[in-house]
């Protein structure tokens, strides 16, 4: 039975033929010469359609014998594949001047299936900025955007579709195969306490983090690109050969035209004589990063200088082919591990345990040889100010060398850090124009003094993380880097004898402009200056993404192959309401963070940061759907021969200049809409709160904002004018929006007026708050509560002046001081505060000023007036009674804690009192008269109006003044229209 079950468990893959070509089968519509990867994606892509045949050139064996196919199928084999000589071309590289001399192994993948058949099974994108760099480059329709859809695609991932998986895709991708190892867990803990976030999918939203990596494995089994794209019913298909062993010498040309391919058996005999093979369509090179600009030079194209030196025969100068080589370099930190519970037990120390294991697998596909044992990771950044993760972590519950072989005698374990940005450029060069003879591989490793920082950085905080509580069971002593290197010589000694290679080469036959001179093809994959030839492999990206190349390599086959075949792209996964909401995803997540840094930046209450973080997820959600349903229409033409078509266009470049007292509120109503309407912003955020504007932005481009789509100018208080200025100069910003002083509002006015632009102002309130005799004054205490007391007084549309009528003058003022004596101040991150500092020393001075006037003028404190004990910048809520309208608590906004008393007899009076200022920002009146409530909430000189309420927190309502409070609105479909220009277009001449 248990022989039975062990053969039924055999991977079922039918043998591939080794080199064998009759007459008959010369031609062929494509060649593609290399089958890793992407060759493997183009061999199945490129024969769905039954018109073209296709041949596939792999100079390795097949993955399909009974051994081979074990071998690579198993998972936990991935040290003794990576450096088999049967699957492994096993390049090394020059010297490394900042290496201490020394050759670095660089194992590739000589197999069908390429690397993905012997690495180490990490399924890793890389960052969203990656391929926008790649578009800024040259590289146009390769945006993230443009490549989301194709990484979607190919991939059927286990936790099933989402906007960023797959679910249909041939690539098979999971995660946690050994969700029983402990120290995987104690890996993500220890980087959440050193301070890294916890991300639920590093090739989601949010690289940056720490969590669970996605694998490429499939019930037990390594999912390779052969294993996915040449399946049984692949390789049945008529039009499709797929040919292992076969050395590819050179392409043949024509004159400038690629033709067909020489070939030879890899175990060439002296008998045998090289066979060409036509490309009636075209040739592709797929052979990666290292084999397809050997080849090329090989066959002729590259550097003209550099042929001629070793032989070859010039058919193409294209002096980019081979250059611009990137790669990662890295180091494993190892430390011992005080229980047993790593992998040493699975070492050929334990050659029992090891047997059964291979039973286990072999048996039922279970236990640690269903695993690469690489399976919690992240991506960090070096340093401040880095633009995007440039460092990633892996770590392994076992300790082996850079080559992934046993290490050590015992129990240990180890977290590997690579630089994934690194500015050292390398290249690949021939030593001869012999196609057998390995080609001279210079990476030039921490050739910049950055590089050598960034990776010094990299190890510094690596040893942060081993050090943390969540490792305090488990960590021993440390091995490599012994506890004793502690200085920045030390460690980058240690660096130069033990840093190597992750194993990710690229962007040596780089994709771009062919006017580009750094270049060799162009975006459609196309070689420069030649016909019939194309290269579809990591050698083409622009630049080296920061993850694995596995991934990535796969989503540019499957989209060149769209490409080649003439199939229209697929949708683009960047439509404005899409990315809005995956923005507001990503702030809903960090919204503990975002309260955080809000209430530490502008003193307001957590609670009420915490509302506004909630605040703003809504006003990004509504502006992303109503974009859709913003749109043109049709005017009837005077003439049949017309069609008139009135479109909405956004405004264009806005400065958008926000305060401090809602960090994110009033940003959330300043960003949605013209981030909806297609606008560029260029933002200067208050001075006092930067921090809560650079959080969203920089979540928005780990969503995958476009960069320069939001840019963010952070400077002091003395610089503001200054910045002011040159927004409202600049003939590129098309519209200023500001939240402010009517001070400063009206000056950016005059500035603005130079070169017409549109503005949006909402500027200070001097809000009036009545309460009628027949009002239900216990909600209008509150009312008062809410709209006075909020963020201490210090909002526009606070509560200012407050009339009383006289009938209940007494009674309301007298249950208003005992409430105000009972409210919390103190620190406002500490649990049920409701009264924090004031944001600065001239705020305090303000409200002091002002309640000194009023007193001087015989108005009467009845609670507070003056400063608290617990700090400069508290003020204590204060009551002002006797206050009439020539003190300054009446003409100037407060903003602060303070309550002035006024009474009045008729509603006429009140109303003429509320209205009497140049400020229409908001009012506020409680009355049980319906009639009333109509009739003055039309008579109050206000842009918002809450009756028997506070006001509306709403974002389908505008929001904005009359008077001197500003022009526009925010919120609401008429917030959307204020960054649209409405364009009529005639188009005449029509049948």
């Amino acid at each position: 039975m248990l022989r039975h079950s062990l053969w039924s468990s055999l991977p079922q893959r039918r043998a591939l033929s080794s080199l064998s070509i009759t007459a008959k089968t010369k031609e062929f519509d494509y060649v593609v010469v290399g089958g890793g990867s992407a060759g493997c994606v183009l061999a199945n892509r490129l024969s769905a359609d039954s018109s073209n045949s296709v041949l596939l050139l792999e100079t390795g064996p097949s993955d399909r014998g009974l051994t081979d196919s074990i071998r690579l199928a198993m998972p936990g084999m991935l040290p003794v594949n990576f450096v088999d000589d049967r699957y492994n071309w096993d390049y090394m590289t020059e010297p490394q001047k900042h290496l201490n001399g020394r050759r670095l192994s660089w194992p590739r993948g000589r197999v069908l299936g390429g690397s993905s058949s012997i690495n180490a099974m990490i399924y890793s994108r890389g960052h969203a900025l990656d391929y926008e760099d790649w578009q800024a480059a040259g590289a146009y329709g390769w945006g993230y955007a443009d490549c989301l859809p194709y990484f979607r695609k190919a991939q059927t991932h286990a936790l099933g579709a989402n906007d960023y998986r797959g679910d249909d895709g041939p690539l098979q991708v999971t995660r946690r195969t050994q969700p029983d190892q402990p120290l995987f867990q104690a890996f993500i803990d220890a980087a959440v306490q050193a301070g890294y976030p916890f991300t639920d999918d590093v090739n989601g939203y949010q690289q940056e983090g720490v969590g669970w990596l996605d694998l490429t494995i499939h019930k037990g089994e390594r999912s390779s690109a052969s294993a996915a794209y040449l399946t049984q019913s692949v390789l049945d298909r008529e039009n499709l050969t797929v040919l292992t062993g076969s050395f590819v010498n050179k392409i043949v040309f024509e004159g400038k035209k690629a033709v067909g391919v020489e070939v030879e058996p890899h175990q060439v005999s002296p008998k045998e004589a090289p066979t060409q093979i036509r490309a009636m369509k075209e040739v592709i090179l797929s052979s990666g990063a290292i084999n397809s600009p050997q080849l090329l030079m090989l066959s002729g194209v590259g550097d003209a200088q550099h042929l001629k030196e070793v032989g070859v025969p010039v058919v193409h100068h294209l002096p980019a082919v081979g250059q611009n080589m990137e790669d990662h370099l890295g180091a494993y930190l190892h430390v011992t591990c005080k229980k047993p519970i790593t992998l040493y037990h699975s070492t050929p120390h334990f050659p029992h345990k090891m047997a059964w294991i291979g039973i286990q697998w072999f048996a039922s596909r279970s236990g640690p040889g269903i695993s690469s044992h690489i399976e919690a990771g992240g991506f960090f950044r070096s340093a401040p100010g880095k633009r995007r993760p440039d460092v990633k972590w892996q770590f392994v519950p076992g300790a082996t060398d850079e080559h992934r072989q046993v290490l050590r005698d015992g129990h240990a374990m180890m977290l590997h850090c690579a630089t994934l940005r690194a500015t050292s450029r390398g290249f690949i060069k021939l030593r001869s124009a012999d196609p057998r003879e390995s080609p001279i591989i210079q990476p030039n490793y921490l050739d910049t003094e950055s590089d050598r920082v960034d990776l010094r950085n990299s190890v510094r905080l690596t040893r942060e993380v081993l050090a943390q509580e969540a490792f305090e069971e488990f960590r021993g002593d440390a091995i490599s880097p012994a506890e004793s290197v502690q200085s920045d010589a030390e460690i980058d000694a240690w660096i130069r004898q033990h840093a190597a290679t992750d194993y990710h080469p690229s962007s040596t036959n780089r994709m771009g402009n062919e006017n580009d001179a750094n270049t060799v093809v162009d975006p459609q994959a196309r070689v420069h200056g030649l016909e019939g030839l194309r290269i579809v492999d990591a050698s083409i990206m622009p630049n080296n993404v920061s993850g694995n190349l596995n991934a990535p390599t796969i989503m540019v086959a499957e989209k060149t192959a769209d490409l080649i075949l003439g199939i229209a792209a697929l949708p683009k996964a960047d439509n404005r309401a899409e990315v809005l909401k995956k923005w507001a995803t990503a702030i809903a997540t960090n919204a503990e963070d975002l309260a955080v840094i809000g209430s530490m930046e502008c003193g307001k209450p957590l609670d009420g940061v915490k509302w506004e973080v909630e605040f703003i997820v809504g006003v990004i959600e509504y502006f992303s759907h109503e974009i859709v349903r913003s749109s043109g229409f049709l005017v009837s033409p005077s003439q049949p021969s017309q069609k008139i078509i009135i479109t909405k266009e956004p405004v264009g470049v806005c400065g958008i200049m926000t305060p401090w007292n809602f960090p994110y509120a009033i940003l959330g109503l300043n960003l949605a809409p013209p981030l909806a309407a297609g606008c560029t912003l260029v933002i200067k955020p208050a001075s006092e709160t930067p921090l809560s504007m650079l959080a969203l932005a920089r979540l928005a481009e780990d969503v995958g904002f476009p960069p320069g789509l939001i840019n963010v100018v952070a400077a002091s208080r003395d610089k503001s004018d200054e910045i002011a200025r040159m927004l409202t100069s600049s003939k590129d910003v098309r519209k200023i929006s500001f939240v402010g002083s009517t001070k400063v509002g009206k000056s950016l006015m005059r500035q603005s007026a130079a070169t017409v632009k549109r503005v949006s102002l909402r500027l200070s309130g001097n809000a009036p708050f009545i309460v009628f005799n027949d009002a239900n004054m216990e909600q209008a205490l509150n009312g008062l509560m809410e709209t006075k007391f909020s963020n201490s007084g210090q909002v526009c549309i606070a509560s200012n002046r407050i009339f009383v009528h006289s009938s209940i003058y007494d009674e309301f003022t007298t249950k208003l001081v005992e409430r105000v004596k009972l409210l919390k101040m103190g620190s406002p991150l500490e649990h049920g505060v409701q009264l924090g500092p004031l944001i600065d020393t001239s705020a305090v001075k303000k409200v002091s000023e002002l309640v000194d006037d009023a007193v001087q003028h015989g108005a009467k404190a009845l609670s507070g007036g003056k400063t608290s004990k617990l700090g400069k910048n508290f003020y204590e809520a204060t009551v002002l009674t006797n206050v009439d309208e020539f003190m300054r608590v009446w003409q100037e906004e407060i903003f602060g804690p303070v309550v002035p008393l006024f009474t009045f007899s008729s509603e006429e009076e009140v109303v003429r009192k509320a209205n009497d200022t140049p400020m229409g920002l908001a009012g506020y009146f409680y009355t049980r008269d319906v009639a009333r409530m109509f009739r003055v909430a039309s008579e109050l000189e206000c842009g918002m109006v809450g009756v028997n309420s506070s006001m509306v927190k709403h974002v389908g309502v505008p929001y904005g003044g009359v008077k001197e409070s500003g022009i526009g609105r925010e919120g609401s479909p008429e917030g959307l229209e204020e960054y649209l220009e409405t364009k009529m277009v005639c188009i005449g001449g029509l049948n």
